[in-house]
């Protein structure tokens, strides 16, 4: 399901948003290039493990 939603959230972010927020796993990844490049990779994502993204 975050799949679809990451990618819509890539393509909609502008360098006025500062973070992406997953409410249910309590993960919290800046906005950068390499969390968009991970939002538009194939396969299943896991927010936990973007998490190595957020340092």
């Amino acid at each position: 399901m975050y799949r679809g939603l990451s990618m819509l959230t890539a393509e909609l972010a502008t360098e006025d948003t500062a973070a992406f927020f997953f409410p249910l796993e309590q993960v919290l990844l800046p906005n950068s290039e390499d969390v968009a490049k991970a939002f538009h990779a194939r396969g299943p994502l896991d927010p936990f493990d973007l998490e190595s993204l957020a340092v």
